[in-house]
């Protein structure tokens, strides 16, 4: 116990001491003449803790990092030191003299700060001790460097395959280390965001980095590629590729070196010959010129392809006969080089009697060094729902060339179909068109509308007296009875809910036992079934929710139905997204079982959805 107390009485002395101790918010940089786009490092370091720090203006400067904090506690001989550092690493944007004004911060109730720092800017780099043409042919002079003098030795450096290109063009960019000196770790600690560009990564930072020779005005480098990137600029402009940032280990000459050999053979105490430090390198931001693509001669088919393309066209069946309610396919595959992650579906004009479905993208797009290229392919599946003859149109996919720079425009051909008058797959007496149909045609029942005039009449005469009889008491009491009846039927009502909210009820229950039934289907792994359970129990519920007669239900009383009920588009397009899929999965040539479970929970939970939140 007494040795406890006498350690936490030393901990108290020390912290006391820290408090009274001078203390002192300074500044520092490791080189105070540097050149135009050459790092440097500034420190501001406190010995003691703080909080609320400020820091000065640096807009003179490319901050490339920083604030970077640290703290450093230790605990020697009974004496106990903290101290609290915020790093940057900056870049002068132009020569000339500039001062760094004071940073602050707060410790034990008092405002520290630092004094101002005068950083001299020459035009290139600064000069050092070891120029290129000292160098020259000569590796082993890379251990003289001085620490953080790295000069030439060390840079990154951006490459892009054009600095000028049209707006969805592609570019390729680069980022590669140049070094002569030994590289013993490094680490990316900014990564480019490329404002403006949609970006494809083809070579990551974090892969290991392999070194290749390459002579840069006679002097001799080992050169990596760290990263590599696809960009498409997405507007025109002058925009700005980001610089990346990393920080690196390397071996270099220690400025505080003994002459005692011993030590220096053990790097003893940090007084050997060469010590490993880490510092921060940045290459430098590139402007690219992005010009903005013509409107001379642009076609209204134009959605903003862009690069050189060609397109194929499959319709299934190839015979173009197919019968009424049956399923064909439309392919159209759009292969080449350019911006093809971008592209959009064609818009396919059919009849109203030919219902299309969205188009289903598949791609088969490999990103390399020269760019994206591959193709996608983009699946229509359509279904006639009356027989007759008719004619999925012509559709324009235009694409602007960059090379050539004009507008290249191709089409799919005309297709001509031959429907014949399918058989029902309902049973029952009365049709029931698809709910998603859109049929034109009225759903009507005839009745007799006229009936036969009877010429003779049987009359009667009055025998008996109207008071006391059947009649008279039919009136006297009809009121009362009356009364009692609405009173009885408004009981049942609000027992059962009412009379349409008792059907609402029962049809709601009925689609609830069509989704038991689906689950029976998906685990037999029954694809056709569990689809038809699944389609028939959204028809169902939907009917009922939103009383509308399930001959009467297509995707647009839907849409408008729950729109005016306040259910938000999320939703709708979740609803319109699943029953598609179900109608596609139905006549799908190729059965994903994998898929089924995700679909069954995406009912289950769009029903639940609908039948909360919207009245």
């Amino acid at each position: 116990m007494s040795k406890k107390i006498i350690f936490i009485f030393l901990v108290f002395v020390n912290l006391l001491s820290l408090d009274l101790s001078a203390q002192e918010l300074t500044a520092s940089v490791n080189k105070n003449r540097v050149g135009v786009g050459e790092q440097f490092v500034l420190t501001f370091s406190l010995n003691t803790n703080g909080s609320g720090f400020r820091a000065p203006s640096l807009n003179d400067f490319n901050v490339y990092s920083g604030p970077n904090q640290s703290t450093n506690m230790s605990f020697i001989n009974g004496s106990m030191s903290q101290q609290i550092s915020f790093t940057y690493y900056l870049a002068a944007k132009s020569e000339g003299k500039f001062t760094i004004g004071a940073a602050s911060i707060n410790s034990g109730g008092k405002t520290y700060t630092s004094k101002p720092i005068v950083i001299d800017v020459a035009k290139g780099n600064a000069p050092h001790s070891n120029n290129g043409q000292n160098q020259k042919g000569n590796s082993n002079q890379q251990n003289n460097l001085d620490e953080y003098d790295l000069g030439n030795n060390l840079f990154i450096r951006t490459v892009t395959s054009k600095s000028r290109a049209y707006v969805g063009e592609q570019i390729i960019v680069s980022y590669k280390v140049y070094t002569r000196i030994n590289i013993l770790d490094n680490a990316a600690t900014k990564l480019p965001v490329f404002n403006g560009f949609w970006s494809e990564e083809i070579l990551s930072g974090n892969r290991q980095a392999e070194f290749k020779q390459e002579n840069i005005d006679g002097l001799q480098y080992q050169v990596a590629e760290v990263k590599k990137a696809i960009l498409i600029p997405q507007h025109s402009g002058s925009l700005s590729v980001d610089p990346l940032v990393m920080d690196v280990v390397t071996r270099i000459k220690n400025k505080n070196r003994s002459n005692d050999p011993f030590e220096q053979f053990f790097n003893m105490g940090g007084f050997g010959s060469y010590k490993d430090v880490k510092v921060s390198i940045s290459s430098k931001p590139i402007k690219i010129d992005v010009l903005p693509l013509p409107e001379k001669n642009k076609p209204e088919s134009f959605k903003g392809a862009v690069g050189d393309f060609s397109m194929e066209v499959n319709i299934k069946p190839s015979n173009l006969k197919l019968k009424s309610n049956d399923a064909g396919n439309l392919i159209v595959t759009i292969s080449g080089k350019g911006n093809l992650k971008l592209l959009e579906p064609l818009k396919i004009k059919a009849p109203s009697d030919i219902e299309m479905y969205d188009a289903k993208s598949t791609d088969k797009i490999s990103t390399t060094s020269s760019g994206l290229s591959g193709k996608r392919s983009f699946d229509y599946l359509f279904i006639p729902r009356n027989p007759g003859k008719y004619t999925l149109e012509s559709a324009p996919f235009t694409y602007f060339d960059p090379e050539k720079g004009n507008y290249v425009t191709l089409k799919t051909p005309d297709f001509n179909l031959d429907v014949e008058r399918g058989t029902s797959s309902n049973n029952s007496a009365n049709p029931i068109i698809s709910s998603y149909n859109t049929n034109k045609e009225d759903v009507k029942l005839l009745g007799n509308d006229i009936r036969y005039i009877k010429t003779k009449t049987n009359l009667t005469g009055i025998s008996e007296p109207f008071y006391g009889s059947i009649f008279f008491w039919i009136l006297l009491l009809g009121p009362f009875i009356g009364f009692a009846s609405f009173v009885t039927v408004q009981s049942i009502k609000n027992r059962n809910g009412g009379t349409t909210e008792y059907h609402q009820k029962m049809d709601i229950k009925k689609a609830q036992n069509q989704l038991k039934l689906a689950s029976v289907h998906l685990s037999q792994n029954n694809h056709e079934l569990f689809y038809k359970e699944i389609l028939n129990a959204l028809d169902g519920f939907l009917s009922a929710k939103l009383l509308i007669p399930i001959s009467e239900l297509n995707k647009e009383k839907i849409s408008e139905a729950l729109q005016k009920r306040g259910a938000n588009a999320e939703l709708i397009y979740n609803l319109k997204n699943i029953v598609e899929k179900c109608e596609f999965a139905k006549y799908a040539q190729v059965k994903d079982n994998n898929s089924m479970q995700t679909d069954y929970t995406q009912a289950i939970n769009i029903i639940s959805t609908i039948e909360q939140n919207i009245v």
